[in-house]
């Protein structure tokens, strides 16, 4: 299968950046109004088989990709280098060891020279010997590599509003996170397919109409495509390193050989399909997760079909790698 970015140009506020499962959930709407049941349902037994139409990952900003699971610097090691240190020297030391705990993405240049090439052990050895070759941005998180420049832009404001509860007269207070980001602020999605790319990019653009995400009612987190282009990257070890949260199938991975962390979430369906109603809880390996797989594939995970009022709802668990 063949990996492109989709690039996309917020429109809109955000209120969330928003994972695969959120995507899943958008694109199946698009494909529905455009192209009817039917096709949806075709797109839906695809994810089923080792043949689905696309895969794709959840949303990050452009040119980054999420921070490991795997520790880079572990407890027992901080410990024992700050043994070492002065007395006066050794707060200092783990200061620059908590900026490492704070980091939430890395850079291409990090992900094509460490992480695809397996070479975790390596970058902790470079952080301290050549820290002259990285740059970290604090504020936002983010670990690259000296010559890059590639950032994050936004702010974040947590607003207020009130709602009345379906079961009362009486009106609630609801706070809403708001994101708001400059205008050449860039965000990418991954996709992998064996089809001509057009036509998958087609569904892509229709986001911009439908949202994606929640309060698109009132026009929150619109995406318009900007570009497509194919992503190469040079993957040298069998890990996979998860862009998306993932359900695994049984045994796919070897879990004491892994570094990963995890989520566990009740989910609801639609209001407008099943009246809200709770779906089921998930849980799922988290993006930026490196596993070690019983066998090398394309992409791990599965899709997960609940019935809910005699409806059946499809939770998008397919782990996207590169």
């Amino acid at each position: 299968m063949k990996t492109y970015r989709f690039i996309f140009r917020p429109v809109s506020i955000l209120n969330q950046i928003p994972d695969a499962q959120t995507i899943f959930g958008a694109l199946c709407g698009t494909i529905k109004k455009r192209d009817g049941e039917e096709k949806l349902n075709k797109y839906l037994n695809s994810l089923k088989t080792d043949k689905p139409w696309f895969i794709h990952s959840s949303m990050f900003p452009d040119g980054l990709f999420p921070f490991l699971s795997e520790n880079l610097f572990p407890l027992e090691f901080v410990y024992r280098f700050v043994q070492n240190q002065s007395a006066e020297q050794k707060l200092i030391v783990l200061s620059e060891f908590k900026k490492y705990k704070r980091l939430k993405y890395i850079s291409f240049g990090i992900l094509n020279e460490y992480v695809l090439s397996g070479k975790v052990r390596q970058l902790q050895k470079d952080l301290l010997a050549k820290p002259e070759r990285f740059s970290i941005v604090e504020e936002r998180g983010i670990l690259r590599q000296s010559h890059e420049t590639t950032n994050f832009q936004s702010m974040t404001v947590l607003s207020t509003r009130n709602g009345t509860r379906t079961d009362s007269l009486d009106k609630d207070l609801f706070y809403n996170t708001q994101i708001f980001v400059p205008e050449e602020q860039k965000f990418q999605i991954l996709v992998k397919t064996n089809q001509a790319i057009e036509k998958i990019k087609l569904y892509f653009s229709l986001l911009e109409y439908t949202g994606i995400g929640a309060r698109r009612s009132v026009g929150m987190n619109q995406f318009h495509l900007e570009q497509v282009e194919e992503l190469h990257c040079q993957k040298q070890n069998e890990s996979a390193y998860l862009l998306s949260k993932c359900i695994p199938e049984e045994n796919e991975f070897d879990f004491s050989q892994s570094y990963y962390r995890v989520d566990s979430k009740l989910f609801r369906g639609a209001k407008t399909y099943v009246y809200g109603d709770y779906v089921g809880r998930f849980t799922r390996l988290l993006e930026g997760s490196i596993c070690q797989p019983t066998k090398e594939k394309e992409y791990y995970g599965k899709m997960i079909s609940t019935v809910v009022d005699g409806k059946t709802i499809d939770h998008y668990g397919i782990g996207m790698v590169v």
